[in-house]
């Protein structure tokens, strides 16, 4: 522990002490004139035994020496190390002015050692009462006295109003690395003065301190920096004590001290944290908030007001909760309930809260206990503005759910109605590039579809920046931007973000854009969700190009096939007519067969022409899928929200279904039709890959016969099929024993196509319709249902059956 430090008058009583005496003693109260042999009481006291006070008041010198006191008011006792010595009136040298002692807590030594080291100088203590003061400097007596004051590690000094060090203890010269000083009795015979080793920062400000004793005010703590021989730089506390005369002037001073460097450097380094802690606190994005166990608050940090719209100290002291939407305030309630009743959890709410300019804000709140750290006392809340994200997964969702039943051209028409609805913009606009010229797939403004335009792309800058860079965004003064372009100013537009659409080589295809009459207020979150829809919507161009090449190359080749038809029948009739000739005929024969054969051949080598050029676009169209179906894998990896990730999940689903058919297509003979029982197996096995976490004993039935559908039906059939088999699985099944899920498709009695799916589950309830359904996945069986001009019939009767039945293609 830190050393006690006292000093006392001649009659043994104190006149001053350090903090840490007061605390030795468990005073709160002022000591000064108190007897320090009161407080230090011997247990057993003996007429010949000198307590220690006495000993040194009596011209001894008392080394470090441990005593059994009765302290703390004489309840306990305790073993001190208390170490003494005498202070001499300056002018005389001989009368004992008052002394100075040094204590400690030890633990308790052994009976011998403590026996003989006290009798030691109790003995000593005896011998000097029996002597007159003036024999005490005797050295063969006092020699073993002050090899042991030497000894000490507490830094001891006398110097006088000069600083000339008078007395040093051998601490105080190892400390310093002094030499011995031969008679440190004698005033003036140092050489060394004690504000030598001050800094120069701090010498002046000492030496004034130390001035400034008084008999009203004798001595003063100081803590200063020192300069060691070494040239290292360490921290000191001292306690100084004036010493003075008969007549009131100050001889001498007296000073105890010690070193205090590790002390000072961990406060500068916990000053330095504290301090970049704050800074740390005070810039962050984020509100921290500390909440007492009744709720209100104890601190704010001054991000508040950039968060939560109100100044930090507006919010000192109030209810916490107060601000809270009413729904969200028993969620808030049990989140914190949580927080303290389990102080090593983390807790983690998403609350609304009232903004007095923005309206209801959406926050993330994480709750931790620290009640039990004294320093804080309260529940620290790191609450987070999560807006601006809800607001991008609502407008995701609302995309999502209007884009997933849509295709062909009315994708694109959908695609920006829903664009411009959820980014909450004027304009949207989809364009195809064809050439030099940018041809509008759907042009959707303020709130209505308009008539498609053709431009050459020079004319549109803004869109030439989006073909040529991949994206361009104008948050504000679009029209200053591109003051020549008129368009602009028939919208109003006041800002522009468009993000190019791509092939599956990274050749530009077309444009994205919007367009609004007030600045992006979140480009991030806008440019986001255009490159996704970008991607979605370049690859259903691709397919409609696709489509359209494949429908151009068929009636291409029955063209050309009935051209050669027509040709090979001319040639048959001449043949007939001319019978007469059988030479001729012969030869006109010989000369018709290696024609035909020759068209025949080049017949065939269209054919494989056909072949290879449908293989690349199934090939084409397949990636292009797989390239949204990663994009979407991309996307919910960062969306935390459980709704938004399943409606990414069920679009994955429904674009895999595509994908398949077309990968059937691509490794079909025919390139025109699949086998549609093998497609239907391999897309039960991916929905049962992807639904993992529902399989628990699911049985699967398949009868599917061997028919062989055109992709125009496979597509629709294959995403009836995803949607009622993902809806079984998710919702079908509660506590059932044996659970099934049969899919049968056929052809009837009129040669009508028939696709069953059923499950052995709870069944849909009867409220439900799938004509009338908000449910995404049943309006989407009902709108396909549609699309192949057929019917829909539900049986609640045994779980849910679906019963689909359409004519054949013609």
């Amino acid at each position: 522990m830190t050393e006690a430090i006292v000093w006392t008058n001649p009659h043994g009583q104190i006149e001053s002490g350090n903090a840490a005496f007061q605390r030795l003693f468990n005073r709160s109260q002022p000591v000064q004139g108190k007897a320090l042999s009161d407080l230090l009481r011997l247990p057993a006291p003996k007429k010949f035994v000198l307590h220690p006070v006495e000993h040194v008041l009596a011209g001894q010198v008392l080394p470090p020496t441990p005593y059994l006191f009765s302290t703390f008011h004489g309840f306990t006792t305790h073993w001190l190390e208390i170490a003494g010595s005498p202070l001499y009136e300056a002018d005389t040298g001989s009368q004992v002015m008052g002394a100075l002692f040094v204590l400690r807590t030890v633990q308790p030594p052994g009976p011998k050692t403590a026996l003989q080291q006290v009798q030691r100088w109790q003995s000593a203590a005896a011998l000097s009462v029996s002597e007159t003061h003036c024999d005490v400097n005797d050295q063969d007596v006092n020699q073993d006295v002050n090899q042991d004051v030497n000894d000490q590690t507490v830094l001891i000094c006398r110097f006088l109003p000069n600083g000339a060090l008078s007395f040093a203890n051998s601490a105080y010269l190892r400390y310093f690395g002094l030499p011995n000083i031969a008679d440190t009795t004698q005033a003036g015979s140092a050489t060394h003065f004690v504000w030598q080793a001050l800094l120069a920062d701090d010498r002046q400000r000492i030496i004034l301190e130390v001035a400034q004793l008084s008999l009203q005010h004798p001595s003063r703590n100081c803590e200063y920096r020192v300069l060691l021989p070494t040239g290292e730089i360490r921290w000191q506390q001292w306690t100084v004590r004036a010493i003075f005369n008969s007549e009131q002037q100050i001889v001498e001073y007296q000073a105890v001290g010690r070193d205090i460097s590790n002390r000072k450097w961990a406060e500068a380094a916990l000053i330095s944290s504290e301090e970049r802690f704050r800074t740390l606190v005070q810039n962050a994005s984020d509100v921290i908030v500390v909440m007492r166990i009744d709720g209100t608050s104890s601190y704010v940090s001054p991000s508040a007001v950039g968060v939560l719209g109100f100044a930090a100290e507006s919010l000192l002291g109030r209810d916490v909760f107060a601000s809270v939407h009413p729904e969200d305030l028993p969620q808030a309630e049990t989140a914190f309930l949580e927080a303290v009743e389990c102080p090593e959890r983390t807790v983690r709410v998403e609350l609304r809260v009232r903004h007095p300019h923005r309206g209801w804000i959406d926050l993330e709140c994480t709750c931790r206990s620290q009640l039990h750290e004294p320093s804080i006392q309260g529940v620290v809340i790191n609450i987070r503005d999560v807006s601006e994200r809800k607001r991008a997964e609502a407008a995701l969702r609302s995309i999502l759910q209007g884009t997933a039943s849509a295709t062909g051209e009315a994708f694109f028409s959908v695609l920006v109605e829903n664009l411009a609805s959820a980014l909450e913009v004027r304009h949207a606009v989809v364009s195809e590039l064809k050439g030099n010229q940018l041809v509008t797939l759907a042009f959707c403004s303020a709130h209505e579809l308009q008539p498609n335009l053709t431009f050459e792309l020079p004319e549109v800058p803004c869109c030439q920046a989006v073909i040529q860079q991949g994206l361009f965004c104008c948050q504000a003064q679009v029209q200053q931007h591109f003051p020549d372009l008129p368009i602009l100013a028939q919208l109003k537009a006041e800002s522009y973000l468009g993000v190019a659409m791509q092939d599956d080589s990274g050749r530009p295809i077309g444009t994205l854009c919007i367009v609004d009459d007030q600045p992006i207020r979140d480009p991030v979150r806008a440019e986001a969700i255009l490159r996704i829809f970008a991607a979605r919507a370049a690859a259903e161009l691709e397919r409609q190009r696709a489509t359209t090449a494949l429908q151009q190359l068929n009636h291409d080749l029955e063209a050309r096939v009935t051209q050669r038809t027509q040709e090979l029948m001319q040639s048959q009739a001449t043949l007939q007519k001319q019978t007469h000739l059988l030479q001729a005929l012969l030869a006109h024969m010989v000369e018709d067969i290696t024609h035909r054969k020759a068209v025949e051949a080049q017949l065939r080598a269209s054919l494989q022409e056909k072949e290879v050029l449908l293989k690349e676009v199934h090939h084409r169209v397949k990636n292009n899928l797989q390239m949204v179906q990663s994009l979407l894998n991309l996307q919910a990896r960062s969306i935390e929200d459980a709704s938004v990730l399943q409606a990414l999940t069920e679009s994955q689903n429904r674009v895999k279904a595509m994908t398949l058919v077309h990968e059937k297509l691509y490794q079909s003979n025919s390139l025109a039709k699949i086998n549609f029982s093998e497609y239907v197996r391999s897309l039960t096995r991916d929905l049962l890959h992807s639904c993992v976490s529902h399989l628990a004993a699911i049985r699967l039935s398949i009868q599917v016969s061997n028919i062989e559908l055109g992709v125009d039906t496979a597509i629709p059939c294959g995403l009836i099929i995803s949607e009622l088999f993902s809806n079984s699985v998710k919702y079908a099944f509660s506590n059932q024993s044996e659970r099934i899920i049969k899919i049968s498709f056929n052809i009837d009695f009129q040669e009508r196509y028939v696709l069953i799916v059923s499950d052995n589950g709870i069944g849909i309830p009867t409220e439900i319709t799938p004509h009338t359904t908000k449910t995404l996945g049943l309006r989407l069986v009902y709108a396909l249902t549609r699309q192949l001009r057929g019917t829909l019939e539900l049986d609640r009767t045994q779980g849910s059956t679906f019963k689909i039945t359409f004519a054949k293609p013609s």
